[in-house]
């Protein structure tokens, strides 16, 4: 469950939600507990969460990790039926 949580909170959809309501302090961005507290935690078919931990323990061991970020952030995209003009919006933030 922790790799699951740690993949979406590391995903572009949480980091596109914490630079619009976060404040910027010029090296990097605050957030206020109400913003932490209302993170969306995805709801994924327990598959999905199996694919998204196995990505995370395969990043944590330093192995393609380009690579199994984009699929996490690939899952998240299905999940939540993003059009392919919100993924692309996404992708070049």
């Amino acid at each position: 469950m922790l790799e699951f949580l740690i993949g979406i909170l590391n995903s572009k959809i949480v980091t596109f939600y914490l630079k619009t309501i976060g404040c910027n302090i010029g090296k990097g961005f605050r957030w206020y507990n109400y913003a932490i507290e209302n993170i969306l935690i995805i709801s994924t078919s327990s598959q999905d969460r199996k694919d998204i931990e196995i990505c995370v323990k395969t990043i944590n061991r330093n192995v393609e990790v380009h690579y199994q970020t984009n699929k996490i952030n690939r899952i998240l995209y299905e999940c939540l039926e993003l059009a392919s003009n919100e993924i692309d919006f996404l992708e070049n933030q």
